[in-house]
C-alpha cells in the first residue's frame, strides 16, 4: 500500500510539471498550448482573424475559423509579407506569409499568477512596410515578470495593408488598422484567460506602430479597446492622405502592374504585389481619410479634444535621423516638403547652421509634434508625460550626435542581450528604469512618483540617458511656434 502510495505521488508530481511546461489557455476561438520559459507562459502564433488570403486580400479582417483540440503555440506566426528589412532589429526572423494576423503573449505561469495584471500590447514600428510582433528584442518576458501580460502582434504592410483601390469594400483601405482594432477586440474577449485585465489595456508603439497609436485614439471603432496609450517617436504631425489621392495612388499601382481591377490584383502572387514597389511614410504612404474610421488628421483630432480621455506617455529621441541618413544638407528641403526660403526662417531658430542641420528634419518630424500633441492633450484635461531619450550607443559614429530612431526599443523591452551587442552596466541600468517605468504606467496611468505631467503652461520631461534619468525643462521652443505657425502641425 506504501508503495502504491509513493508511485500514485510521483506520477501526479509528473503530471504537474508536464502541464506546466505545456501550459494550456482557453481562447473564443479554441485552446492553445504553449511553453513555459524561465517561469513565464509564452503562447505564440496565435490567430486573432482569418487568413486574409485569396478573395479575403483588402477586405476587412473576418473571425477565424474554431477549433477543438489544443492548437500548438509553440512557434510564432509567419511574419507578413515585406522587403528585405535592410538590417532593422525589428524584423522577426520567421518565413513570410499573407496568413500572418497573428499575436502572442508572455504571462506569469499559472503557479505564480495572484490576480489579473495589466496587459500591454505593443505595435512594432517599420514605416508600415517591414516588422513583426515576433523580433528578438519585443521578447515580452522581462516585461511579463514585472507584472503585466505582454501580446505583440502582426498587421498587414505596405500596399497589402494600405489599398484605397475603388473596388475594395473599405473605402481608405486602411486595413493595417483595421486589423490592429481586430486583435485589441481579440484581447478584450480573451484576455482575462493568460491573466490580464481587459479593464487595464495599454497599447504601445514605436515609430509607424507609434503613429498608429496615436490614430487609434482618434478612432471611435477603437474606443473603450485600451485604456492608456504608450507613442514613441510616432510621427504625430503627418496628414492623412486625401481619399481621392489615395484612390490615385492605388489605381496607379494597379495599372503598373497590369492589373487594374482587384480580382486580376487578388489573383496575383503576394510576392509580386511587395515586389513592385517600397512606398515610405516620407513620402505619404499610410492612412488616409475615411469618414467612418478617419475623418480628420491626428493634430485636428487631438486639437479638438476628439482623441481617447486617457493618460499618455509620449516622447522621442534626441537624434532621430541624421542628416547623413536622407542624403546630407541638400536633401532637407525636398525631404521636408519645404521651399528653402521657408527653412530660411526656422534655420534663425537655432542660432547656429550646425544646430540647424542636425536638428531640423528630427525636430520637424518628431520632436515638435510629440511636444504639440503633449500640449493638446493636457488641454484637455488627460494627464501627459514626455520623455527624451538619450542614450547614444556607446559604439556610435561621430556623426550621431544622440540617440538615433528606434534606439530606445530594447531599453524599454529590457532586451538588451537580443540586440547582437555586448550591454554596459550603465545601459542595464537604463533598461532596468526604464522597463520599470513602463510597466507602473500600464499598472497605474503614471510612470514613476518623480515623473510631472505635461502642462500647456509649463513643460518638464524625463530625459533618459546612460548616466541616469530625471526631469528636466523643456520650454516652448520658436522652432515649434514657427511650425504650427506655418501650417507644418496646424490643425
Amino acid at each position: 500500500m506504501i508503495r502504491a502510495r509513493g508511485l500514485i505521488a510521483l506520477a501526479l508530481m509528473c503530471s504537474a510539471t508536464a502541464g506546466a511546461s505545456t501550459p494550456i489557455r482557453t481562447t473564443a476561438s479554441g485552446p492553445v498550448r504553449g511553453l513555459t520559459e524561465a517561469g513565464i507562459d509564452v503562447f505564440r502564433g496565435i490567430p486573432y482573424a482569418a487568413p486574409p488570403t485569396g478573395p479575403r486580400r483588402w477586405q476587412a479582417p473576418a473571425a477565424p475559423t474554431a477549433w477543438r483540440a489544443p492548437r500548438d503555440a509553440t512557434r510564432f506566426g509567419a511574419v507578413c509579407p515585406q522587403p528585405p528589412p535592410a538590417g532593422d532589429i525589428g524584423v522577426g526572423s520567421e518565413p513570410q506569409d499573407e496568413d500572418c494576423l497573428t499575436l502572442n503573449i508572455w504571462t506569469a505561469a499559472a503557479g505564480n499568477r495572484a490576480r489579473r495584471v495589466p496587459v500591454f500590447v505593443w505595435l512594432h514600428g517599420g514605416g508600415y512596410v517591414t516588422g513583426s510582433g515576433s523580433a528578438a528584442i519585443y521578447d515580452g518576458a522581462a516585461l511579463a515578470r514585472r507584472g503585466a501580460v505582454v501580446v505583440t502582434l502582426n498587421y498587414r504592410l505596405g500596399r497589402l495593408g494600405f489599398f484605397a483601390h475603388p473596388d475594395v469594400p473599405v473605402p481608405g483601405g486602411n486595413f493595417a488598422l483595421l486589423d490592429q482594432i481586430a486583435a485589441l477586440r481579440w484581447i478584450q474577449r480573451n484576455i482575462r484567460h493568460f491573466g490580464g485585465d481587459p479593464a487595464n489595456v495599454t497599447l504601445a508603439g514605436n515609430s509607424a506602430g507609434g503613429e498608429a497609436v496615436l490614430w487609434l485614439m482618434t478612432m471611435p471603432a477603437a474606443r473603450g479597446l485600451f485604456h492608456k496609450a504608450i507613442v514613441q517617436s510616432g510621427l504625430g504631425g503627418r496628414p492623412p492622405l486625401e481619399a481621392a489621392a489615395a484612390q490615385g495612388d492605388a489605381q496607379g499601382f494597379a495599372s503598373g502592374l497590369g492589373a487594374p481591377r482587384i480580382d486580376a490584383l487578388r489573383a496575383l502572387p503576394a510576392t509580386a504585389i511587395i515586389a513592385a514597389d517600397r512606398p515610405s511614410i516620407y513620402r505619404g504612404f499610410g492612412p488616409a481619410l475615411q469618414p467612418d474610421l478617419i475623418p480628420a488628421s491626428i493634430m485636428a483630432s487631438f486639437a479638438a479634444g476628439r482623441q481617447a480621455r486617457i493618460p499618455l506617455l509620449i516622447g522621442y529621441n534626441s537624434h532621430e535621423i541624421p542628416v547623413e541618413a536622407i542624403g546630407g544638407p541638400a536633401r532637407i528641403a525636398p525631404f521636408l516638403g519645404q521651399s528653402e526660403q521657408s527653412l530660411a526662417r526656422w534655420r534663425e531658430a537655432y542660432g547656429s547652421d550646425a544646430d540647424f542641420i542636425t536638428n531640423i528634419v528630427s525636430d520637424v518630424l518628431f520632436r515638435s509634434p510629440a511636444l504639440q500633441l503633449a500640449s493638446h492633450h493636457a488641454a484637455s484635461g488627460n494627464a501627459s508625460f514626455v520623455y527624451r531619450f538619450d542614450a547614444r550607443p556607446v559604439d556610435a559614429p561621430a556623426a550621431l550626435k544622440g540617440a538615433p530612431h528606434a534606439a530606445e526599443r530594447r531599453f524599454m523591452f529590457d532586451t538588451l542581450d537580443k540586440a547582437g551587442t555586448l550591454a554596459t552596466p550603465s545601459e542595464r541600468r537604463l533598461a532596468d528604469t526604464m522597463a520599470n517605468r513602463w510597466i507602473d504606467f500600464a499598472r497605474h496611468g503614471q510612470p514613476g512618483d518623480d515623473w510631472p505631467t505635461w502642462q500647456r503652461s509649463h513643460h518638464c520631461l524625463i530625459q533618459f540617458g546612460l548616466s541616469g534619468d530625471g526631469p528636466a525643462d523643456m520650454p516652448e521652443t520658436r522652432l515649434t511656434d514657427m511650425l504650427i505657425g506655418s501650417g507644418q502641425h496646424k490643425p
